[in-house]
């Protein structure tokens, strides 16, 4: 397994450290089973995977940071690994209110054990308008390492309360990659419109501490180049998972 700089693991550290003063943090766990592994349009495992996460953090009504990893696991006996660690993110984040803007920035480290994929690290900057019932959102997300490029993403989003327990997100989201990022995930040397997104969550809350989710998504590559270069440019998947809280 490829280990994570020292100077990256530092600044994972003082990318939280902004906010931990003011955040009561606390360790939480999600473990969603995924039908296929779709990222930025590209569909990176067709087949059924466990996506873990673990972390550490929280959030108030004017900030938030966590730490924490994310991984993923083939389930299927159709893909090469099965059962082995494909994926791992190391990742940190933090974020504030600031009147109507919410303002997040993140650094994310990927590392790929069961695979030669080279690790890459991308930072991350999120800018939102939150003062409607609709939020719209701008993300930035820069690979300085393998890809040397930048992706953003913009979408909007709603959340609706059904009843006590129940809650129903939506987001629509259209993403964009210079060059560098479209060579490195396509192997196409052009910056494009990479795809779009309708996601739907339904979720509820079992107990204080348990949580059921369930997510259901279309994304479509949008550059008639990048579809060309994938084998499937439109996807429809879905997720199941729980969430636990300590």
């Amino acid at each position: 397994m490829k280990r994570i700089s020292k100077s990256c693991a530092a600044s994972l550290l003082l990318v939280c450290s902004a906010a931990c003063a003011s955040v009561e943090p606390a360790p939480g766990f999600d473990l969603p089973v995924a039908s296929k592994y779709v990222l930025r349009g590209l569909v990176v495992d067709k087949h059924a995977g466990l996506q873990p996460d673990l972390y550490y953090g929280g959030k108030s009504d004017s900030e938030s940071f966590s730490l924490g990893a994310w991984g993923h696991i083939p389930v299927s006996s159709k893909t090469d690994g099965n059962g082995e660690l494909f994926e791992l993110d190391l990742y940190a984040n933090a974020g504030r209110q600031v009147g109507p803007v919410w303002i997040a920035t993140g650094l994310f480290h990927y590392q790929y054990p069961s695979s030669d994929i080279d690790s890459t690290t991308e930072v991350q900057l999120t800018v939102a308008y939150t003062a409607r019932e609709v939020t719209a959102a701008l993300e930035t997300w820069y690979d300085f390492d393998e890809a040397d490029g930048a992706y953003f993403n913009f979408n909007l989003s709603r959340g609706f309360a059904l009843g006590a327990d129940w809650n129903l997100g939506l987001l629509g989201s259209l993403g964009y990659m210079t060059s560098g990022q479209t060579n490195f995930n396509f192997g196409v040397d052009e910056a494009a419109l990479s795809e779009w997104t309708m996601q739907a969550t339904l979720s509820r809350s079992l107990t204080d501490t348990i949580g059921l989710s369930l997510v259901g998504a279309f994304a479509s590559v949008i550059d008639n180049q990048v579809r060309d270069a994938v084998e499937d440019p439109d996807n429809l998947y879905v997720a199941l998972g729980l969430a636990f809280g300590f």
